[in-house]
């Protein structure tokens, strides 16, 4: 395994080598930038005195909870580029801090020594360092210079340890990157690190951030920032600017095809197949997507598992099978099966559909609150229809079984709760007769034939002392619960 690694990595070499006309290019730390005079010096300052502390050269952070900034109050220049450099005490060292200027995203200085670097771009902002763990730190030796565009008194060596192939132009910012590909390839770095870029313009436009793989012509090519996304295909995130631990796999997945919408931003959510959540139109997050344009337009905290399965979107769904929610564009809705809540002639939210082409009763309005399981049902709002080829009447209704059921088995003894909101209890003794109480009562009364000169109809309890004798029809109190009594007829 070993010698065919090895093998395709001298492959590797020798196609870039001659295909870009470049030989292997190892940046290892000697890129030159000239500086301007050190701004720290003499800037005011802002903090928190109950987490920091300054003075003769040093910044103390010693308080694990106060996550407020430690500010310089140096006002950048748009555009611009500064060098930062700090020196972080060994008795210290951790990546407990990030770097950022005003409004722009914060950048890992951390290299695992105690001399650290790294490139920011002006926004007219103050440079800020950010905690970003509970250790206490100690910094000394700071410098935060303008990068001059000719030669003056003061330079500065970085290192960057980063490797890449066939590359006219490398960033200077970066460092533990590899970038293969031509001189698109990773080409705007400003101090993202542990990064991957193969292909041509793979990862063009990242400036900041960590640990993104990008494989694949175009793949996460306008992703200006980002954290640990994983985009594997051409144009796989191609249109995303800000993504946070995602994952597209297969041509076009999470690549916001809206070219009006490109300022989306993408946080967990996993596109695996051709197209998957291809068309970001707004931000999105915590959404699985499996299958060819599998919710193509982008639902949040949703699951779609099937060929086109929630293709046209919605939240908080759970969709699995083959075009399963295809056309439903709704939310908090379950469909599992075969173009199951398919969505062409009823939309609604909150529906549970199961069964190969279950869905809900057509309508022009919403369908919500339904319960569909069978292959074939259909329900309506606020009713349940269970049984191959059911379909609701009206809404709010329960229908078990379809035309063609011969027999319906029920065991245990069964509650119902009627229009007047009271729960009785119908239970069928071994004698055959059938008894029912009130459930908040619990005495329980019995039904007798009536007399045989149908002058009466007396109702016993269950010890078998009469406790109603009725000899006209209407209505009476009985244990408590109101109800109609024909003494003429049996009950």
């Amino acid at each position: 395994m070993i010698r065919k690694i090895f093998v395709l990595f001298l492959a590797l070499l020798f196609i870039s080598t001659f295909s870009f006309g470049q030989s292997l290019v190892n940046v290892e730390g000697e890129k030159t930038l000239y500086l301007g005079e050190n701004l720290i010096n003499n800037c005011e300052v802002s903090f928190n005195p109950l987490a920091w502390s300054y003075g003769e050269g040093y910044i103390t952070r010693f308080d694990d909870s106060e996550k407020s900034a430690f500010v310089f109050k140096i006002e950048t220049k748009q555009g611009r580029d500064y060098f930062f450099g700090v020196e972080q005490d060994e008795g210290t060292l951790t990546n407990a801090f990030h770097v950022n200027i005003g409004n722009g995203r914060a950048a890992d200085p951390y290299n695992l020594t105690k001399e650290m670097s790294l490139l920011l771009r002006g926004d007219g902002g103050f440079l800020n360092i950010i905690p970003v763990s509970g250790k206490a730190f100690k910094l000394s030796n700071l410098r935060f210079c303008e990068i001059s565009d000719t030669i003056t008194p003061y330079s500065v060596s970085i290192s960057q340890n980063s490797i890449s192939i066939g590359i006219t132009q490398s960033s200077v910012g970066g460092k533990w990157n590899v970038a293969i590909g031509d001189n698109t390839t990773m080409a705007s770095n400003l101090n993202a690190t542990r990064s991957i870029a193969v292909g041509h313009n793979a990862l063009t436009n990242l400036e900041s951030g960590i640990q993104n793989l990008g494989i694949g012509t175009f793949a996460l090519h306008e992703l200006k920032y980002g954290e640990r996304n994983m985009g594997l295909g051409p144009d796989a995130m191609y249109r995303t600017k800000y993504g946070y631990d995602n994952v597209a796999i297969g041509r076009g997945t999470l690549a916001n095809e809206e070219l009006s919408q490109q300022d989306v931003t993408l946080e967990r959510n996993v596109a695996i197949g051709n197209f998957a959540m291809l068309m970001n139109t707004e931000d999105t997050h915590d959404a699985v997507a499996i299958g060819y344009r599998a919710n193509m337009k982008s639902g949040n905290q949703s699951v779609s598992i099937g060929n086109m399965a929630g293709r046209d979107g919605g939240e908080n769904n759970v969709l699995i099978g083959f075009n399963a929610g295809v056309l439903n564009h709704s939310n908090g809705n379950v469909a599992i099966g075969y173009r199951a809540l398919r969505g062409e002639f009823a939309q609604g939210d909150g529906n549970i559909v199961i069964g190969a082409s279950a869905d809900l009763v057509p309508a022009s309005g919403q369908t919500n609150n339904a319960i569909s399981i069978g292959t074939g049902t259909k329900a309506m709002t606020g009713s349940i229809a269970i049984g191959a080829g059911t379909s609701n009447t009206k809404e709010n209704q329960v229908m078990l079984g379809g035309s063609n059921t011969e027999e319906t088995v029920v065991y245990g003894n069964l509650i119902v709760c009627g229009a007047d909101g009271i729960e009785r209890t119908i239970q069928f003794n071994q004698d055959g007769t059938v008894s029912w109480k009130h459930v908040d009562n619990l005495s329980s009364i019995r039904y007798t034939s009536k007399s045989s000169d149908n002058s009466r109809h007396s109702i016993y309890d269950l010890q078998g002392i009469a406790v109603h004798k009725i000899t006209k029809p209407g209505y009476y109190i009985i244990d408590g619960v109101k109800m109609y009594v024909n003494p003429t007829r049996d009950n």
